[in-house]
């Protein structure tokens, strides 16, 4: 029988495999091991920033943003669809939870209008499918929308920012565009036409052709000078050399997005993973696929 000696650090903070071929003992290479006192010490410290997990809508401070539209824009207001009687006392409580979120806000009076699409989505506290409420900006303000020319990053350069790091923690912004506030006059061209009147649009909405490239550039801001951190429009990965500067980089993006007004979905987190999925590859301290 051919024997292999490994030591207790080879061992440590990993799991071991059994070749049933050859009867032999293997290590996980350690770049794809589980540091759980990594993940532990992680999910401590985001107990220190309680205030970034709260389940209010964040709000970005410091910035309003307008959404440019071409010089030869012209108003467009559209008739809310037809609501299925069904679905609509559904939608009015979306709308309501909404407009008590800061989402919205009602008015009588205004000249752009874009109808309601409503989509279902998968259930995060109950059995049944929530309804999001969607603008059907296609067909209003999408066509006339200044192309947004801020690029989205390529993951090579992700990794690159990552430094094939020690471990990855995803962190995932909550409801990320309508933590963005938009200025009075996109709030008016980006409004809803419902069955229950004119709703102003006060946050960034999902939906408009150039809202990914206004967002990441405004994630880039907040995030350029940050150590061990890549963004991609809501996912935000961070990571560090060592398990120390791990730590210690996830601790100044905290701080960042605290201090930014920003909200974070905690059970969306996840801590210092060997490797992650990430825009359709996986990343881990080695290698890129």
């Amino acid at each position: 029988m051919l024997a292999m000696r490994i030591s207790l650090d080879d061992l440590l903070f990993s799991e071991a495999t059994f070749d049933k071929t050859d009867h032999r003992l293997l290590a996980i290479p350690r770049s794809d091991r589980m540091d759980r006192h990594l993940q532990q010490a992680c999910r401590e410290l985001c107990t220190e920033f309680s205030e970034l997990f709260k389940h209010e809508l964040g709000c970005l401070r410091g910035v309003q943003l307008e959404v440019e539209l071409k010089p030869d824009a012209r108003l467009i207001f559209c008739k809310p669809c037809y609501a299925p009687f069904a679905m609509q006392e559904e939608l009015a409580q979306a709308y309501d939870v909404g407009i008590a979120r800061g989402i919205w806000t009602p008015t009588s009076f205004n000249d752009w209008g874009t109808p309601v699409v409503p989509v279902r989505k998968a259930a995060q506290t109950s059995n049944k499918p929530a309804l999001r409420v969607c603008g059907d900006y296609s067909i209003t303000v999408n066509p006339q929308l200044e192309t947004h020319r801020h690029p989205l990053p390529l993951p090579e350069e992700l990794m690159r920012r990552l430094g094939g790091g020690y471990g990855f923690t995803k962190n995932d912004l909550a409801d990320a565009y309508n933590q963005v506030s938009l200025d009075p006059k996109s709030r008016e061209r980006l409004a809803l036409s419902t069955h229950r009147g004119v709703l102003l649009q006060n946050v960034l909405p999902f939906g408009i052709s150039s809202g990914p490239s206004y967002f990441q550039q405004v994630m880039d801001e907040i995030t350029s000078d940050l150590p061990g951190v890549a963004v991609y429009l809501d996912d935000i990965l961070c990571s560090g050399a060592t398990a120390e500067a791990h730590l210690q980089n996830l601790r100044w993006l905290l701080e960042r997005l605290r201090d930014k007004g920003l909200r974070c979905r905690l059970e969306k987190c996840t801590f210092a993973q060997p490797q992650v999925v990430y825009l359709g590859h996986v990343l881990s301290s080695e290698r890129i696929h």
